[in-house]
């Protein structure tokens, strides 16, 4: 492998070396650290994806609140007058 980077250009080198490190990890052959950090890499970006969701739906229904509270006055205005 060595003597296999050395022959390729420099942006073919940068492309190699993580795609043979996933292709590892995808055939099971990968280092224990590597897989471990793999899986830790994903519990975080599905945990960030669960929050933003959370933060999303509270926003939404803060602002659907707000319009109902809003409509609501209006039309108690309306009725007094």
């Amino acid at each position: 492998m060595h003597v296999d980077l050395h022959c390729l250009d420099v942006p073919e080198q940068v492309n190699y070396k993580p795609t043979s490190m996933m292709l590892n990890l995808l055939y099971h052959k990968a280092p224990q650290y590597f897989v471990a950090a793999t899986f830790l890499s994903i519990v975080v970006v599905v945990e960030v994806v669960v929050v933003v969701v959370v933060v999303v739906v509270v926003v939404v229904l803060i602002v659907v609140v707000l319009v109902v509270v809003v409509i609501t006055e209006l039309l108690c205005n309306y009725i007094i007058d």
